[in-house]
């Protein structure tokens, strides 16, 4: 898995729904649109609740800047969230395309 992160301190005194968005531009990236090509977010509340795996997926193939967002409702106040940029090497490592580079950039 290739990517970045950031750990956001939000510490809401209510809860309150967020949006998780990013851009991205794509050259040759392999297989389905799925969470391994995405803004990835686990979120933590203020209760000890947790929200694994939020996302917002890009599509696959090559393509311009694309923008992707999905909003998180969550159970409680929010405590902080561990943001990512994702993108896995099961979408650059396509054995059919020996001699090609894929790649993303956010």
């Amino acid at each position: 898995m290739w990517g970045i992160y950031y750990i956001l301190d939000l510490n809401q005194e209510f809860a309150h729904s967020v949006t998780i968005s990013a851009f991205s531009k794509a050259v040759d990236v392999g297989g389905e649109q799925d969470e391994n090509y995405a803004i990835y977010a686990d979120v933590y509340c203020k209760d000890g609740s947790v929200l694994y795996g939020e996302y917002a997926s890009f599509p696959t193939g090559t393509h311009g800047w694309v923008y992707s967002k999905r909003v998180i409702q969550p159970p409680a106040p929010i405590e902080k969230i561990y943001l990512y940029l994702l993108l896995s090497l099961i979408h650059i490592s396509e054995p059919t395309r020996p001699l090609y580079i894929s790649y993303a950039v956010f």
